[in-house]
């Protein structure tokens, strides 16, 4: 007997329509679901009760694809360590896993290097500053993982070549800005880290001052006027190289301090007088050049210089 007006059946919060059969689509491997549907007349916009739930576990599966193996510390010139992580396993424990590498030709094929249990191997016998390509499977009872997406690594260099002396970008009354430049004998893959240092002439030679991968340092805390000398080496993983040469540079002098209250010397002239004053007790770490006079006529205590007229007195 047909109903007088259409059912629609809906699984709640996943699917609807008159078909008494339905295909739950995009679920995850190896996961519990409870379903349950309910029916709606849609003349009347009346919703029945849902139906009990049913349960069901989707079936395991091969692994997910894993992300790429990464460089790990302890990678040299001649050797790369490479690390991962274990991806999904989609409810059947991950048993193994299969790296292939290019060995290094470039070709476009490739070779299995390893396959076991770990998340970790050691490739050796390998040249300094040469690139290699790697790719991962994971592989369960239900199958093998597609491979995860090839990565490029590079072996590090030889111990780097001495670069050159830093140089000075600015210099300021307490500061300077220094740069250096990368070796040039060092290839762009290979991680180049730097060591600044400073010299005071305090009898303490040469100090740390710097250690990064910057090109540029500012040094802070200095004295004014005052001549430091900088050396700069490079390291990687290798090793460290000589410093470079020696090169010295300045920091600024300061504003100079007050000069004590000028005094009256000889007689005043109708048209002149002498001033005399004594060198400022500051000279702010640099030699005093030039003093300049203020005038205030008459009684008014403004002081101030004349339009497009200087008044600099050259110091005696």
């Amino acid at each position: 007997m047909s109903p007088l007006f259409p059912l629609v059946f809906s699984l709640l919060s996943c699917s609807s329509g008159d078909q008494l059969t339905v295909t739950l689509e995009d679920l995850r491997p190896a996961t519990d679901y409870h379903a349950r549907v309910l029916a709606v007349c849609t003349g009347q916009c009346l919703r029945g009760s849902p139906s009990e739930a049913v349960a069901f576990t989707t079936r395991s599966c091969e692994p997910d694809p894993p992300c790429p193996p990464r460089k790990a510390s302890g990678s040299k010139s001649s050797t790369l360590v490479l690390q991962w992580k274990a991806p999904c396993d989609n409810g059947s424990k991950i048993l193994n896993y299969t790296l292939q590498w290019d060995e290094g030709k470039g070709t476009g094929g490739y070779e299995q290097c390893y396959y076991g249990p770990q998340k970790q191997y050691r490739v050796t016998k390998l040249s300094p500053a040469s690139k290699y390509s790697f790719r991962l499977a994971a592989k369960n009872d239900m199958g093998v993982s597609e491979f995860s997406e090839t990565v490029d690594l590079y072996t590090s260099c030889s111990v780097p070549s001495p670069p050159l002396p830093p140089e000075l970008v600015k210099a300021g009354v307490t500061w300077l800005c220094l740069t250096w430049q990368r070796p040039s004998t060092s290839p762009k893959e290979d991680d180049i880290f730097y060591s600044l240092e400073m010299d005071e002439d305090e009898g303490y030679g040469f100090q740390p001052s710097y250690d990064g991968d910057e090109l540029s340092c500012t040094v802070k805390n200095l004295h004014r006027s005052t001549k430091y000398k900088f050396r700069v080496a490079a390291y990687n993983t290798e090793g460290k190289s000589n410093p470079s040469q020696v090169a010295e540079f300045t920091t600024c002098p300061d504003r100079p301090g007050g000069p004590c209250r000028p005094v009256i010397r000889g007689r005043v002239l109708p048209n002149s007088f002498r001033l005399a004053w004594e060198l400022p007790k500051d000279d702010g770490g640099a030699e005093v050049t030039k003093y300049v006079v203020e005038i205030s006529e008459g009684l008014s205590g403004k002081f101030q210089l004349q339009i497009n007229h200087s008044y600099f007195i050259n110091p005696f």
